[in-house]
């Protein structure tokens, strides 16, 4: 550690400690812990191979190996092991919580997700590598400005280089149900925004949407499965990753609620009721020809075309019928048109018609089925609400009980 300055203790702890120090050869600000190794004769042969390991991981949730030493103390006899990694900006969960920041619709899910990620990662190795320190101390919310490079924006602090094999007493189903402590915690803060019906966070794209109770029971059942107490029967780090992922895919992007599109549009107020035209086809009113012989037709207007009164005055076949038949010949003949008769007409009139129905504007039709959808959705919500704060208040036994199950067998 000789070229290295401690700058700030960050955390404290019986075997180990973490500080923030410079790199006097570059000024490179790194992160490093202290772990306090008893049985070192045991891990210096190994060193070399879990250095190599440790620098090969490659992934956006885990800070980057820089440099591994095993330094002896002389004093005490034990010795430290140093674990020099990258310094990433941000704030760790326990700050967030502490400082009562805001927490953003499906934070819980986000930060599990980005946990159970990096997690599954190094569960995949062979030998498993486990981080054997998941809490929110060792869980590190990135800044906005480097979320490109980590989409869920979550890393993982002060991995301890634990290598698991069959004999060693931590195992993953150990880093598992860690998480699910930190699951619960978050769980129960979600529940009582819930309960106090306190607004969330601003998103980032300017708009507010509501804490979804569906994903708070989702999120309830993982919880179980990772506070399991028989560790056999423990959900794995793949398939809480999976589960995750389905969960946050089935979430829509804009979690907004919103009226149809047309209640929220401001209209010109008008009337509230429309009497429709009557949908029978045809005029109002039609002009008939007579039809019975004898019967006096309509006067037919002068004619003042010579052209046609020099033909009539030439005619012989007119000129020898009577005046009916000339005056018939001399009508304009009009073309046959498919019409009702005045008969079928004036029944139609006479025919009862039902009273006019009040029909209402769509804007108004399109704002009582809106505020009938919010009724409906806010009673859904309470109900789930009630649902969820009783799951969580099971998990909140369960891991009570496992916890002090475990404290029993310890110490008995």
């Amino acid at each position: 550690m000789a070229r290295y300055r401690l700058d700030r203790q960050l955390r404290d702890e019986p075997n180990a400690a973490g500080y923030r120090a410079t790199r006097t050869d570059d000024a490179l600000l790194v992160r490093a812990l202290a772990l306090t190794v008893q049985d070192a004769p045991l891990i210096e042969p190994a060193l070399a191979d879990t250095t190599a390991r440790l620098r090969a991981l490659q992934h956006p949730a885990l800070p980057r190996e820089i440099e591994i030493e095993l330094e002896h103390t002389i004093e005490t006899g034990h010795a430290r092991l140093w674990l020099i990694r990258e310094q990433v900006r941000g704030e760790t969960l326990a700050e967030r919580l502490e400082a009562g920041g805001p927490r953003e619709p499906g934070f819980a899910l986000r930060v599990l997700l980005g946990v159970a990620e990096a997690l599954a990662y190094l569960h995949a190795q062979r030998p498993p590598i486990m981080h054997g320190r998941i809490s929110p101390t060792t869980i590190l919310i990135r800044d906005e400005s480097r979320r490109h490079t980590n989409p869920h924006g979550i890393c993982l602090l002060d991995l301890q280089a634990t290598l698991a094999s069959p004999s060693d007493a931590l195992s993953p189903a150990t880093d598992l149900r860690d998480l699910g402590l930190v699951g619960a915690a978050l769980l129960e803060l979600d529940t009582s925004a819930l309960s106090s019906g306190e607004a969330p966070g601003p998103r980032a794209d300017g708009l507010r949407a509501p804490l979804h109770s569906g994903q708070v029971a989702a999120l309830a059942t993982l919880v179980e499965r990772m506070l399991e107490p028989d560790p056999s029967l423990r959900i794995t780090s793949a398939e809480l990753r999976d589960a995750l992922t389905a969960l946050q895919s089935s979430t829509p992007s804009r979690e907004r609620r919103a009226s149809p599109p047309t209640a929220a549009r401001a209209t010109t107020p008008g009337p509230r009721f429309m009497m429709l035209e009557p949908t029978t086809p045809g005029p109002r009113f039609m002009m008939l020809e007579p039809t019975t012989p004898g019967r006096p037709g309509r006067p037919s207007r002068p004619d003042n075309n010579p052209r046609s009164n020099a033909n009539r005055s030439t005619n012989p076949s007119a000129s020898g019928r009577g005046p009916q038949a000339r005056a018939e010949a001399s009508r304009p003949v009009r073309p046959r048109t498919a019409s009702r008769s005045l008969g079928s007409f004036h029944a139609h009139l006479a025919k009862p018609q039902g009273p006019d129905i009040p029909i209402m504007r769509p804007e108004e039709l399109s704002r009582e089925l809106s505020q009938a959808y919010q009724a409906t959705a806010a009673l859904q919500d309470r109900q789930r609400k009630r649902l969820s704060v009783a799951r969580v208040l099971v998990v909140l036994v369960a891991a009570m009980i496992a916890a002090l199950t475990t404290y029993l067998a310890i110490h008995l």
